[in-house]
């Protein structure tokens, strides 16, 4: 930790209170109610690594990749660059990643279902990201994905509909060719698909959910897209 607050400067951070203190490094985290380390352990273990809306730059050290155990990265609204490091999408006990609204270039590795088995909540909206999505990204049990307004091309996984507990779906603001898949989960409560290259229609099936009132709005460009129950263009606008 100390590493990488001397590396990403964070002198200048917005939140670095307790950094660098003569605490034990668990406790520099007790500013925004965190308590990730394994206080049972003889060695203590970090579990969750929250840095966000911080305005950091630059890339991550080598050093962080010792995380092995992390099941919570939250690095949010900074000003990270470059391709993201591969060992930060392989941490096997990770259930929630957000690094959205930086500046991470590149495209998503394909293993990632398998690299990070038990992930719910991924978070990788407003980057540049490209390339497609894993294939088998359907095969986790997703609760939040926001993956909008990036770069990613290709069609959208037809696996995205499996997954039965997920609640928030947001791919709008990409380059997503193809049609929309013909089922979504019966939880999911929002999906937004809406500024892409997509084309053919929305299914009945999708659209009684909403009757149903289990989906609250799906949108899509109406321009190219057919849909009965669809918000066109981007909700509230």
């Amino acid at each position: 930790m100390t590493v990488f607050f001397c590396e990403q400067d964070g002198g200048e951070w917005l939140e670095n209170d307790m950094w660098l203190s003569d605490l034990h490094e668990c406790d520099w985290y007790n500013m925004i109610g965190l308590d990730p380390c394994n206080r049972l352990s003889i060695v203590s273990t970090i579990y969750e690594f929250t840095a966000s809306d911080n305005l950091i730059t630059g890339t991550f050290p080598p050093e962080f990749k010792s995380l092995t155990e992390l099941d919570t990265l939250a690095i949010a609204f900074n000003q990270f660059s470059g391709e993201m490091p591969a060992y930060l999408l392989r941490f096997p006990d990770m259930v929630y990643w957000d690094a959205g609204f930086n500046k991470f270039e590149g495209t998503l590795p394909q293993d990632i279902p398998e690299q990070m088995p038990d992930l719910q909540v991924f978070f990788a909206e407003n980057n540049k990201f490209s390339g497609t999505l894993p294939a088998n990204l359907g095969t986790l049990d997703l609760k939040n994905v926001h993956l909008d307004d990036n770069d990613f091309t290709g069609t959208i996984p037809s696996s995205i509909g499996d997954p039965p507990n997920l609640k928030t779906l947001l791919l709008h603001g990409n380059m997503f060719t193809g049609s929309i898949p013909l089922s979504l989960p019966k939880e999911l409560k929002d999906a937004t698909f809406h500024y892409n290259d997509l084309t053919g229609s929305v299914s009945n099936d999708i659209c009684e959910n909403m009757y149903a009132g289990a989906l609250n709005s799906i949108s899509v460009d109406c321009e190219t897209v057919t849909c009965e129950c669809c918000i066109c263009g981007e909700p509230g606008v």
